[in-house]
């Protein structure tokens, strides 16, 4: 009976939810974009072993898993690979016609993830009151070295970023949309703290990548 009314939780849970924000992968400009125009390049390979698939389901095989859980270890580098390419355009580099006066590498050091699952200990009409069932954190180290254009490297930028989300019926979000999502957060709070030195070191980068302000 607990175990029926646990599932049947569950699927209600899934269905109240609150669905992904596609805005998140769309970060807003929060600091004047000052530098020369990069071109963005992404080192997919640091972001897909950062964002290796978790042991959900200890009872499978480690291929087994690695094969249910690479679509959305998929997504998550999709993810990055989006918020990179806009923070970089949009909100670290002013528009100066079709030419990149260099480039800028984009990697993920490494990354965190953490689930609490909580529902166990929550009493049903808790949850159905909007209690989280459980929360999901996630850190994140990112990482972005300019170069010029003729292959110089020219200073390296990095910043840690943390995110956490709660699953819970209303406001909170199901399953892997609340991993997504705390994901996403701790990318843009990582991206923030590096446009913010990026931002103090414009007159610099912008003499070393020779283009006056």
């Amino acid at each position: 009976m607990s175990k029926n009314l646990h599932l049947f939780l569950i699927l209600v849970l899934v269905s109240s939810c609150a669905s992904f924000k596609m805005g998140l992968l769309n970060p807003k400009q929060t600091l004047s974009p000052q530098i020369p125009m990069l071109e963005v390049r992404i080192d997919k390979k640091s972001l897909e072993t950062a964002f290796m698939p978790m042991p959900f389901k200890i009872t499978q095989t480690a291929d087994t898993l690695q094969a249910n859980l690479k679509p959305f270890r998929d997504i998550q580098v999709q993810d990055a690979i989006t918020i990179f390419t806009r923070e970089v355009e949009n909100n670290i580099c002013k528009a100066n016609g079709p030419n990149k006066n260099g480039y800028a590498v984009c990697r993920i050091i490494a990354a965190d993830m953490m689930g609490n699952g909580l529902w166990v200990l929550v009493p049903p009409l808790f949850v159905l009151c909007g209690v989280p069932s459980c929360s999901f954190s996630v850190e994140v180290s990112a990482q972005i070295d300019i170069y010029d254009n003729d292959n110089n490297f020219i200073k390296s930028y990095s910043a840690v970023g943390r995110g956490k989300e709660y699953q819970a019926m209303y406001w909170g979000y199901a399953g892997e949309t609340m991993m997504r999502t705390a994901t996403i957060r701790a990318l843009l709070n990582a991206m923030n703290e590096i446009k913010v030195k990026i931002q103090n070191d414009q007159a610099e980068l912008a003499k070393k990548l020779a283009l006056p302000l």
